[in-house]
C-alpha cells in the first residue's frame, strides 16, 4: 500500500469522518479538551497501525464501530426533552390546581 494513493485516500476519509463523533462521545462523557482530542487520535492510530500489520484488524474496526455507534445513541438520546416524558404523567408537584378551581358536585 505504499504507493497506491486511492488506497490511503479510502483509509484516511472515513477516519476524518468518523473523528468528530469520538470527539462529541469524549465531551459527552465528561472528558476534557485535550482528552477528547486524543481520543480520534488514538483510535484512528490504532487502526491505521493494524491494517498496516494485518493483526488485530477486526478489534480496531470494532472498536470504531462500538465508539460511533455510542456517540449516535447519546445524541438521539439527548434529543428527547426531559419534560416531555414528565408531560404526560403529571408529577404532583408540578400540578396543583387551587381549592377555587375545582369543579363542586351539584
Amino acid at each position: 500500500m505504499k504507493h497506491d494513493y486511492l488506497a490511503w485516500a479510502a483509509l484516511a476519509v472515513p477516519l476524518v469522518v468518523t473523528a468528530s463523533a469520538e470527539y462529541a462521545l469524549a465531551r459527552a462523557a465528561g472528558f476534557g479538551q485535550w482528552t477528547a482530542d486524543a481520543l480520534p487520535a488514538a483510535l484512528d492510530i490504532y487502526a491505521v497501525r493494524a491494517l498496516r500489520a494485518h493483526r488485530d484488524v477486526l478489534a480496531a474496526v470494532a472498536a470504531m464501530i462500538a465508539t460511533n455507534a455510542a456517540a449516535h445513541l447519546v445524541v438521539a438520546v439527548s434529543a428527547i426533552a426531559p419534560s416531555s416524558c414528565c408531560a404526560c404523567i403529571g408529577s404532583p408537584t408540578t400540578f396543583r390546581p387551587s381549592p377555587s378551581s375545582r369543579s363542586r358536585p351539584r
